[in-house]
Parts: C-alpha cells; structure tokens; sequence
C-alpha cells in the first residue's frame, strides 16, 4: 500500500471516517489469499455484507448490539489468536491500523473492537485487548 509521505516519512491521521477505513480493511483483505477465501466463506461470497460489516466494527459509536453475525465473527478474527485463521487476520489489521493511523488512534481502535467482543460475550474479561 503506498503511503502520502512528508519529507519521506509517512503521514499518519488521528481519524479516518469509518467507511472510508472499511473500504481500505476490505481491500487489504481481499488481497490475502487465506483471508479472502475466509471472508468469502463466512460471507456467503457477499463482500457488500463484508463491507457492511466492516463499517459497523470500526465506527467507534458501535456496540455488539449493532452487530450482524457476519460481523461477529470478524469481530472474533480481529481479536483471535486462536487458529490459522486468526494468526493471519489479527496482525494483517493491527499492521494496517499502524500503517495508516497515529499510534493513539489505532490503539484506540484495537481497543474498540477488543471492547465490541467483549462486549458480545456478555462478559467483561472475554478478550484480551489487542496488542500495541
């Protein structure tokens, strides 16, 4: 993915407006085999629902109530560390975030998600929050 760059270094933002950070996740996504084949899967091959999913997960406003099951499980393979799977998903977005987000914003963001699996676990230690 190439970067805008100030004098060499790249140009990181605070926010990025939740869909426009969906379309960006999705792309990245669907250029990984293993991942795209995953979300095809999971999806029913329907990648709007994907990206529906997607904007749902990382607009900081949300809670699981406003989940799909689609978007729970994503939810749970951007938080796993369980299953090859997950060992591919977790880093491929927490790589992403740090690329394109100040390390506040993504850390606020892994946090997010971390909160919305807890969150639909309906208990409060369900997950481990994402790492830095």
């Amino acid at each position: 993915m190439n970067m805008v760059t100030a004098g060499g270094a790249p140009v990181r933002v605070a926010e990025v407006d939740a869909r426009v950070l969906a379309g960006i996740v999705l792309a990245v996504f669907r250029s990984d085999g293993h991942i795209c084949n995953v979300l095809t899967h999971i999806s029913g091959a329907r990648w709007d629902l994907v990206e529906q999913a997607l904007r749902t997960i990382l607009d900081r406003r949300a809670e699981a109530s406003d989940m799909t099951p689609l978007a729970r499980n994503i939810v749970k393979l951007l938080c796993a560390d369980r299953g090859v799977s997950g060992r591919i998903v977790r880093p491929c977005f927490e790589t992403l975030l740090a690329r394109l987000l100040t390390p506040d914003s993504a850390a606020g963001l892994r946090e997010h998600v971390a909160h919305l699996l807890r969150e639909q676990a309906g208990r409060g230690a369900a997950a481990a929050p994402l790492s830095k």
